[in-house]
């Protein structure tokens, strides 16, 4: 028993109570295997590596039994030739003899040959693509093959290189490099090793081409070069007979099938390297089998519909028994199985058994058990998807049940199915299968069951595969060129302020679909004054992707381009060509926008502006007009220069009004907007302010969105409501597949790149609006931060910025998203506000009715401002207003304020010369003004010189 010696303890632990086992076995299915147990990926790894060519002289040589597409073990590679043109090789397949080879492939190209394959016989290939430059000896691996006649012509290959015994293949490939890349992958689909098979008298025939998986397993334990090498006395023959005829059941696979098939097949590559019993058991999974060594012989037994043999019942089970139902990990209600799929390229592919499965799920309180099981010697859908049927059904009714029985049960072997009855657990006639079966010192037998229904093992008929059409490829040696060839230029900015200028060169996907490559060539024609340039191409880059760029350009040149696509084999289509004059340095800067103004203190002022995008920008200059109207920038006068490295903002000293500010960009080469911004003056002043109140916007944010919207926010911000600009296009205005979207761009950016709208408005829900028309000061208070959904980790600076992925390797990233607040007056009503002039932290302004505008911007439409609160306040001038030397007359002085007040305020009354016993009175005060009478001693009103000081806030323009 040196084969199994293992087995009794690896189901020790599985059957509890079973002593003195005589009978050992191994099954496919026990026990059940709980979720998750088979490794899908490593299935699909191993079903890769069949397919591989690899180099080695020492690799383990696979045994394949029935048809099966492989790749082989490059044992020997000699180049040859004056030129060294040839490439010779032996590539060896698996142990032999093999029944034949059907199919040769060539770097994943079935090859035409000029006639058939033949044991030995040299063909040259005759093919589309390959032409005649392939020349193959196919071995099948007889023990008294000669050496290969293709080979021997070599110096280190002599005619003892017989490779006996092996399934190999000699190669010699002529060089060609519009055809090779490298040394070429091949594969051979092959009929596997011949083997043996026995009739119902158990006559053997010999050298048999057979995928019964019962003769396979047979040859496997009896072969003593690869396999357990158990001699055939010790195989109970009838078993393996038995276990065949139900393995060769012939089935209708799906309805209306035209044909029958073998309810099962083995088609398996063998890895030698494994343990024989690990080889073992993947044959018995395959074929639903178990093997016992009983009574001096290896037993198979193939699980299939059956009769009991004995009742077991109280009159012949001594004791009580032990029942153990399915457990919640090992019941599925859902199935996969992985194998080996030809209609894929023997590639590992996967059926699901989910008939019932909604059923099933709620028996279960709709908890999704799925089992997965990797059969990788099943190469039919239907044969796997009825595994997939066993499995489950097991999987729900596996009741197991130890007992010990009296002599009747010694006759029984593991595999038998017997019934059980037994009152005390309600079983009537259950059927049970053997799986473990032992004699104990007083003639008792300790049995272990498993639950047995024949109705798992009747043929389920299925639905017909869906058949995916052949795909015609292209043929990979006619490139198909670059779609497109768009030419454009711009400025780069190092760190060091450096900045030049660069052509961008995109290219248009080709749609051939074997293209990797793009290679790109330059050369400049024209030089800045258009004079021609004598130059060559050459070639600036060649790689996957579609942008590629020429730096230091120069400004005013122009130049001459063309792409060309290259495919996987280096096989390289026409050129697409375009010419472009490089505009760069010389064209002027944008306009300056956000021009604004705000107070600090009382004698200073501070200006801001959003900062523009060009990058040849040297300063930005302000000027000033001394007019409240109509200022033009050339009658301006110079006011202040600010380099554009330094701020997006200067404070000055306070101007007196009225005032007209204008503010340009100025680049490097002297260049200037086009149109400067302006501020104009409104009787601003610096005094003290008096806090009247606020409107907050956040968190509820219902005011009115423009190219902008309202978010919960989950990442910078994780938990506040915010207001961000909205994309370009939305994810759905997409075209193509959903697979198409880059990697590199996430879903709320719409899935493509630079998608973020430029800019964007949320205006104010709330509003001010005042008694009269008062010189209102607000002051901002803004919350936000900056965000940009394209750096991703995966593919942003994260990508090779591991520990400090927040900012860039070197220096700092631009600003590239803000907001600005903007703030709309009128005297009139809300509806006549149309006009909005931005301010940094405060701003004065002119009117009885006031609305507020946060502005969004992104300058590279990637980073966006997540604003998270907006807060403006009123405050109005704290002022006074003073009387002098005024006669009231013998009585009440009406005092009327020169300018109102916003509240009443505070009034203080000094007379001049009162006698002894005077007094006033004051009344009706309000914020026109107030009235005031003197008094003598006597109560009597009486003429006085007075003094008075007004104290409030607010200046109610005239």
């Amino acid at each position: 028993m040196g084969f199994f010696d293992s087995i009794g303890k690896a189901l020790g632990d599985i059957w509890k109570g079973v002593q003195s086992v005589f009978t050992e076995v191994i099954s496919w299915l026990i026990p059940i295997p709980s979720v998750p147990d088979f490794d899908k990926n490593l299935a699909e790894q191993n079903a890769q590596g069949v397919l591989l060519n690899k180099q080695s002289n020492n690799a383990s040589i696979p045994v394949i039994y029935g048809e099966r597409l492989v790749g082989g073990t490059r044992v020997y590679l000699s180049v040859e030739g004056t030129t060294n043109q040839y490439l010779y090789g032996a590539l060896v397949l698996c142990e032999g003899q093999i029944n034949a080879i059907t199919e040769i492939r060539v770097d994943d190209d079935v090859v035409t040959f000029s006639g058939g394959f033949a044991d030995g016989t040299q063909i040259t290939s005759n093919d589309s693509r390959f032409g005649t430059t392939i020349t193959i000896q196919p071995f099948y691996g007889s023990d008294g093959q000669s050496a290969s006649s293709l080979l021997s012509t070599l110096d280190d290959w002599g005619t003892n290189h017989k490779l006996s015994g092996i399934s190999y293949i000699a190669f010699r490939v002529e060089w060609d490099s519009d055809k090779y890349t490298g040394i070429p992958k091949i594969q051979a689909k092959i009929q596997g090793k011949l083997i043996s098979t026995y009739d119902s008298g158990s006559n053997e025939t010999a050298n048999q081409y057979s995928t019964n998986p019962a003769f396979v397993l047979l040859d496997y334990l009896t072969n003593t070069r690869y396999g357990k090498g158990i001699d055939i006395s010790a195989i109970d023959i009838p078993s393996f007979y038995t276990a065949s005829t139900v393995c060769s059941s012939q089935i209708t696979p799906y309805s209306g099938a035209g044909s029958t098939i073998n309810l099962l097949d083995c088609n398996a590559v063998i890895d030698t390297s494994n343990k024989i019993i690990d080889n073992v058991r993947t044959l018995l999974v395959g074929m639903r089998g178990l093997i016992t060594y009983q009574q001096g012989k290896y037993r198979l037994v193939v699980e299939s519909t059956g009769s009991s043999v004995l009742t077991l019942s109280k009159d012949n089970v001594i004791g009580g028994i032990s029942v153990q139902s399915e457990k919640k990990n090992t019941k599925f209600n859902r199935m996969q199985i992985t194998f080996i799929n030809p209609d894929k390229n023997y590639q590992s592919d996967t059926v699901v058994y989910d008939t019932d499965h909604s059923t099933y799920l709620a028996e279960d309180d709709n908890f999704l058990q799925e089992g997965a099981l990797d059969i990788p010697t099943i190469t039919s859908p239907y044969q796997a998807k009825e595994m997939g049927k066993l499995v489950l059904l097991r999987s729900r009714n596996s009741l197991q049940v130890s007992l010990t029985a009296n002599y009747e049960a010694m006759n029984l072997a593991v595999g038998d199915i017997v019934n059980l009855t037994d009152d005390l657990t309600g079983f009537s006639s259950k059927s049970f299968r053997v799986v473990g079966l032992g004699i104990n010192a007083d003639y008792t037998v300790s049995l272990s069951l498993i639950e047995h229904q024949n109705a798992w093992y009747t043929y389920e008929t299925q639905t017909q595969v869906p058949i995916i059409p052949d795909t015609n490829f292209p043929n990979p040696f006619t490139v198909l060129p670059p779609a497109s060839l768009t030419l454009d230029d711009d400025l780069v900015e190092y760190n060091d302020g450096t900045v030049i200028t660069r052509l961008l060169i995109t290219v248009g996907a080709s749609t051939d679909q074997f293209v990797t490559d793009y290679e790109i060539e330059v050369k400049q024609t024209l030089d800045r004054n258009g004079v021609a340039v004598t130059d060559d191409y050459r070639v600036i880059s060649r790689g996957k992707i579609l942008e590629y760029q020429l730096l230091n350009a120069i400004d005013g040149g122009t130049y001459s381009v063309r792409a060309r696509a290259v495919n996987s084999l280096g096989v390289k289509s026409s050129y697409v060509e375009g010419t472009h004059k490089v505009i760069g340095a010389t064209e002027p800067p944008a306009n300056v926008t956000d021009f604004s103004i705000s107070l600090i203190g009382s004698d200073q002022m501070q200006l801001s502006w959003q900062p523009v995008a060009d990058l040849d920008v040297e300063s930005y200059e302000i000027r000033y007009q001394k007019v409240a109207s109509g200022s033009q920038w050339f009658n301006s006068t110079d006011l202040v220069k600010v380099p554009r490295r330094s701020a997006n903002s200067v404070i000055l000293n306070k101007i007196d009004t009225p005032f007209t500010l204008s503010i340009k960009a100025i680049d490097k080469l002297g260049n200037e907007s086009l149109e400067p911004a302006f501020i104009v003056s409104s009787n601003v002043t610096a005094q003290g302010y008096k806090y009247i109140s606020s409107i907050e916007e956040h968190p509820n944010f219902t005011g009115t969105y423009n190219n902008t919207f309202k978010r919960t926010e989950s990442g910078n911000a994780s938990g506040d409501n915010v207001i961000t600009l909205d994309t370009i296009t939305t994810f759905d205005q997409g075209i193509g597949n959903f697979s198409d979207v880059d990697a590199n761009y996430v879903f709320e950016t719409g899935g493509i790149d630079k998608n973020i709208i430029s800019s964007g408005t949320y205006d104010f829900y709330s509003t001010f609006t005042l008694p009269f028309v008062f010189d209102a000061t607000f002051k901002i208070q803004l919350d936000m931060i900056s965000d940009d959904p394209y750096d991703l980790f995966d593919s942003g600076r994260g990508e090779t910025l591991f520990e400090n992925a927040k900012a860039p390797f070197d220096g700092n990233l631009p600003t590239n998203a803000g907001t600005n607040i903007q703030i709309g007056a009128s005297e009139t009503s809300l509806d006549d506000i149309s006009t909005y002039t931005g301010v940094a932290q405060q701003g004065t302004f002119i009117g009885k009715y006031f609305k507020f505008r946060a502005k969004l911007i992104s300058l590279n439409n990637q980073s966006r401002a997540l604003v998270k609160g907006l807060t403006v306040s009123l405050n109005l001038q704290n002022r006074s207003e003073t009387g002098d030397d005024i006669t009231s007359g013998a009585g009440t002085y009406n005092v009327t304020f020169t300018n109102p007040f916003y509240a009443t305020p505070n009034v203080s009354v000094t007379g001049q010369d009162m006698a002894s016993g005077d007094y006033f009175v004051v009344t009706n005060k309000s914020t026109n003004g107030f009235d005031v009478t003197f008094y003598n001693s006597s109560d009597v009103a009486k003429s006085i010189s007075f003094d008075y000081q007004a104290n409030g806030y607010g200046l109610k323009s005239a």
